[in-house]
């Protein structure tokens, strides 16, 4: 029908670490083991708050795609929950089914059903075949507006971005109120925010629009 609904989860994971370097509130969970591969997850306690969210919103037999970085926990969660033999993750370098790699390797998938070369998998994305996909964004602004690769002094390539959330019917956003610096604890299910970051996520007006909300959407169609 068009409509787009779209969530956003308010807590944000501070920069991705380098495997060695990573801030005291990382916490290194316990391994998974999926088809006799040993995977150590360095998570903070945000990306965890959020993955744990995000996953809740995976319906059995749902196609979906998940983006990097916070995201990816949804993966971790869903395999936890026992979602992920319920549903489909696809990558957009061609894996279908599975568990995708996190990190410096996402973009490989273990254990995957199928996979097929990343032109085909647009067709995919681009035919309306996904059900759900999970993005990062940096921006958002007071219509709804999103921008999820242009940063003050700071670029990246969108990926597949466009394509993925153009023909997605549920489009969940894993973000924050603000990033650099946010420092977030979680007790007996208590979630304090101990120190707001600096850089604000939500904008009266986004630096570059890759999702734009058009007039009659803004009221309407966005949940």
């Amino acid at each position: 029908n068009g409509r787009l609904p779209v969530f956003f989860f308010l807590l944000s994971m501070k920069n991705q670490q380098t495997i060695m370097q990573f801030p005291k509130a990382v916490m290194i969970v316990p391994p998974i083991f999926i088809h006799g591969i040993i995977f150590i997850f360095f998570i903070d306690t945000i990306g965890k708050i959020i993955g744990r969210r995000a996953a809740k919103e995976l319906r059995v037999d749902d196609i979906v795609n998940i983006g990097i970085g916070i995201p990816e926990m949804v993966s971790r969660y869903a395999r936890k929950s026992g979602m992920l033999d319920m549903v489909t993750l696809t990558v957009e370098s061609g894996g279908i089914g599975g568990f995708p790699v996190s990190g410096e390797a996402f973009g490989a998938m273990i254990g995957a059903a199928s996979v097929y070369d990343m032109a085909n998998q647009f067709d995919l994305y681009d035919n309306g075949g996904l059900d759900i996909c999970f993005m990062g964004a940096l921006e958002v602004d007071q219509y709804g507006n999103i921008n999820a690769h242009r940063g003050p002094g700071a670029f990246a390539g969108i990926g597949g971005f466009a394509n993925i959330t153009a023909k997605t019917p549920t489009v969940v956003f894993c973000m924050s109120f603000n990033a650099k610096g946010l420092t977030v604890s979680q007790k007996s299910g208590e979630i304090t925010i101990e120190k707001e970051g600096s850089v604000p996520k939500f904008v009266e007006h986004v630096n570059l629009s890759l999702i734009h909300i058009s007039e009659p959407t803004r009221q309407a169609e966005i949940s």
